[in-house]
């Protein structure tokens, strides 16, 4: 069963030709999630650094630099990293936060 979060995504899971990332949601149903071009320039910007890292080779999309004997990044790691990086932009945020902000924002949109 795959984790149904930010931090289980693996590389395989984005399609970057086509803007998407396949994500595994409640139920564990799969869906194709389009994303914009700026995430999209993100991530290609990400996979190339991404690249040099000594686990490169693994399948998680998202690594760490040091921590983990593996190279993936625990969610508690991203929930580290996001807090940090709201931190420095003068935001108080937690990681749940930004999954029920792009909620409001996709369905605003007409998603």
């Amino acid at each position: 069963m795959r984790r149904a979060e930010l931090a289980g995504l693996r590389v395989a899971d984005v399609d970057l030709a086509a803007r998407t990332v396949l994500v595994t949601g409640k139920g564990n149903r799969v869906r194709t999630v389009p994303i914009g071009m700026k995430a999209s320039m993100a991530l290609a910007r990400y996979l190339r650094a991404r690249a040099n890292n000594r686990h490169a080779a693994g399948l998680a999309l998202w690594l760490c630099a040091q921590g983990s004997r593996s190279g993936e990044l625990s969610y508690s790691g991203l929930g580290h990293m996001i807090g940090t990086r709201a931190k420095q932009a003068g935001l108080q945020l937690h990681c749940h936060q930004l999954r029920h902000t792009f909620a409001d924002s996709w369905l605003a949109g007409g998603g």
